[in-house]
């Protein structure tokens, strides 16, 4: 993932006395996609040298610090455990007031609210960014079986999402289907189970298609199938991403 660029400008009435800044974080939240990386970009305005500064990100909610560049060293000694060994300061546009920290790899629960903060010998500011923690699971599948005499019970199943997923049913035109039942539950992992079933009648050949949705990302995982009478043909799964 690459960092994120930021760039804003300072309302004029806002005077900035010689050594003051602002801090600019990620206008938009940072997307974490869990076992890969993110990379938190940070930087002052105006540019400025921050090598003498400190530096630090820390969560606010559990509060604790992430990363803390002092001094051209770094100083870890109150890093929260969770995220030792798993983040990295990139200082290669320091002299400008740019920096980051690449945190890798991505765990469910680093996802929330981040602080970027500068201090140097006169002053000090942070500015405040998200975090969103999310994957998308394995392709759904399907299972059939009889209901009554007059239709099929059809059961679409999916794991390994985080957050919750959508779902949804299609019929061949695209339009959605209401699910008779649904169930959405967390595995021991931290990850989402999904479930959901709908009833369709044996005389309608109906053909229907399951969608499971990662909304953070717009990913949908997809599986058709198809009802002619007696006969239960599944088609197999088709991933798609928009």
């Amino acid at each position: 993932m690459m960092p994120v660029t930021v760039s804003v400008m300072i309302p004029l009435f806002l005077k900035l006395f010689p050594g003051q800044f602002y801090v600019i974080g990620p206008r938009e939240p940072v997307i974490g996609l869990v076992g890969e990386e993110a990379v938190l970009s940070c930087q002052l305005s105006p540019s400025m040298d921050a090598q003498n500064m400190e530096v630090k990100w820390y969560r606010n909610d559990p509060f604790g610090l992430v990363h803390h560049y002092s001094t051209s060293q770094v100083d870890m000694e109150q890093q929260r455990p969770e995220y030792q060994g798993r983040t990295e300061f990139l200082k290669g546009n320091i002299t400008k007031g740019h920096v980051a920290l690449r945190i890798h790899p991505i765990q469910l629960s680093d996802g929330g609210e981040y602080a970027c903060f500068f201090e140097s010998s006169t002053y000090y500011n942070d500015a405040t960014f998200q975090v969103l923690v999310t994957v998308s699971g394995r392709a759904p599948h399907i299972h059939i079986e009889p209901g009554n005499k007059k239709d099929f019970k059809v059961t679409c199943m999916s794991t390994g999402w985080y957050p919750e997923p959508e779902v949804q049913w299609r019929n061949h035109q695209g339009l959605h289907l209401a699910p008779g039942s649904e169930t959405k539950t967390m595995e021991g992992s931290g990850l989402f189970h999904v479930e959901s079933s709908i009833t369709v009648d044996k005389s309608s050949r109906a053909e229907v298609s399951c969608v499971v949705r990662n909304t953070i990302l717009s990913v949908e995982k997809e599986v058709h199938v198809s009802l002619a009478g007696k006969r239960q043909e599944e088609h197999g799964t088709l991933q798609h991403e928009r």
